[in-house]
């Protein structure tokens, strides 16, 4: 079965940067978007059964958790971790993992491999 990540940010070159760190770790085959409803209707075009391992999305820890894509990724399964720069005080930002702009590919390595605390 294929496995999938999704990098959901609104500049292309941002994601195209993580996809290639993404790609070259070995995550799987991307789905990329620049908003919510992209996300969904690239998960909605997924065969039955894909899994959805890993999502990176441009959001707000304190305005993630109420989105269909948090809902929709939810039940998929998928391990998120949210960019921003938002602090986030609410529960969003304690039940995700959040990597805060700017960061380098190093950065986003480490959160991956699970060598830096979020």
């Amino acid at each position: 079965m294929q496995s999938y990540f999704l990098v959901c940010v609104r500049f292309s070159l941002v994601a195209k940067d993580v996809v290639a760190t993404l790609e070259d770790m070995g995550l799987g085959k991307p789905l990329v978007a620049a908003n919510e409803t992209e996300a969904l209707s690239r998960l909605a075009e997924l065969p039955p059964g894909a899994a959805v391992h890993l999502a990176l999305i441009e959001a707000a820890p304190d305005e993630f958790p109420t989105s269909i894509l948090e809902t929709t990724l939810d039940a998929l399964g998928t391990k998120i971790v949210l960019i921003s720069d938002a602090p986030g005080t609410s529960l969003g930002a304690l039940r995700y993992t959040v990597l805060r702009t700017p960061f380098f590919t190093d950065d986003l390595i480490d959160l991956i491999l699970g060598k830096r605390p979020a």
